[in-house]
């Protein structure tokens, strides 16, 4: 099943007429490696709607076949066919919907005993996981598995048998793996205050990978055993610095409207609070995603030479949905400053740079 894969694709433009062509028509193929593409099937289009985008995958069994349409970057319909024997899938299996009408965002995470399992964020901001029977995948029949928390849930993926889901929790991952029941749960112990985008690995594998970075840890991917509890680096870095010689903290101020924002310091280790340091400020948040922190190039230099760098970190998610301007976030920087200068952390006017 290996040889098989799906992908998706647009009619073949006029020659010459490449670049003002229109990509529209959008189609789902079945495609087998080492054959023509002119002898992939047709799985699925929209003729009528041609500005669509279509696109879609198999599940970790190769039974599956996930569907997805959208009108942009946002919100999408989800439909689901099984393909049967994956070494002989049936290319005219019916295609079911599961959600219909682009009211909000929808993916499949896999099915596992008969239960298709899916990330939702309709009527759920913070987003939830269900299940449903995969015979019966409609919203009217799921079930919460892990409901709607105060914390956003940034992905989800079926690995090692497991739910494995990633938060930000003020700003800082959280991986944690729950039973397909969403009653137990256990936290990967990460290496410190830092920023992960998920987990990857197969459902039928004891293996779970996931990758870290921080504002003095550069990105890194590492495999976690469940046995023993402990992660250890897939490929370590090459570093240029020693971090041993610096720390990291996270403290949190309240912006103009009262809302608590943290914010990441980090600093050669010993450093004298007494108001002289000077300070490298950054600090972003728009488009529903958050700049979370990472390595920031240089900055250990800075770092090194007695200064401090800050990486303010809004939770825009909620003020883009209240359609709040950009000064607020002008407003924001500052009270990060003023918050700064209460602790003595840094001279009243010589940042070196604010971003």
């Amino acid at each position: 099943m290996g040889k098989v894969s799906s992908t998706r694709g647009f009619p073949v433009p006029p020659k010459g007429k490449e670049i003002q062509t229109a990509l529209v028509n959008g189609t789902l193929y079945y495609h087998r490696l080492g054959t023509a593409q002119a002898a992939d099937a047709k799985i699925y289009a929209r003729p009528d709607q041609p500005t669509w985008i279509v696109g879609g995958g198999l599940d970790e069994s190769r039974r599956y076949l996930f569907v997805v349409t959208s009108k942009g970057t946002d919100k999408n319909e989800l439909y689901i066919a099984d393909l049967g024997d994956p070494l002989k899938p049936n290319l005219q299996a019916a295609i079911k919907p599961v959600v219909t009408g682009h009211d909000a965002n929808y993916r499949a995470l896999g099915v596992v005993n008969g239960r298709l399992y899916l990330q939702v964020d309709k009527d759920a901001p913070n987003r939830k996981i269900v299940s449903a029977p995969v015979e019966t995948p409609g919203p009217k029949y799921w079930h919460d598995v892990i409901p709607e928390g105060k914390t956003a849930i940034q992905s989800a993926d079926l690995v090692a048998g497991r739910l494995g889901v990633l938060t930000l929790e003020d700003v800082a991952a959280t991986i944690r793996l729950y039973s397909l029941d969403g009653r137990d749960a256990r936290a990967i112990p990460l290496p410190g205050l830092g920023t992960a985008s998920g987990v990857a690995g197969r459902f039928d594998r004891p293996e779970v990978f996931y990758d870290y970075q921080s504002m003095l840890t550069p990105y890194e991917v590492l495999q976690f055993d469940p046995a023993s509890g402990s992660s250890r680096p897939f490929e370590p870095p090459h570093l240029t610095f020693d971090p041993t010689q610096f720390e990291m903290e996270r403290v949190f101020y309240n912006s103009k409207d009262g809302t608590r924002v943290p914010m990441f310091i980090a600093h050669r280790k010993g450093m004298v609070r007494d108001g002289s340091n000077p300070t490298m400020l950054y600090a972003y948040g728009g488009f529903r995603r958050p700049d979370r922190s990472g390595l920031l190039a240089g900055a250990h230099r800075l770092v090194g030479d007695g200064r401090r760098v800050r990486a303010a970190e809004y939770p825009r998610w909620q003020r883009v949905r209240r359609g709040l301007a950009s000064r607020r976030d002008v407003r924001e920087k500052a009270e990060c400053v003023r918050r700064l200068h209460r602790g003595r952390r840094v001279p009243d006017s010589r940042e070196d740079h604010v971003s």
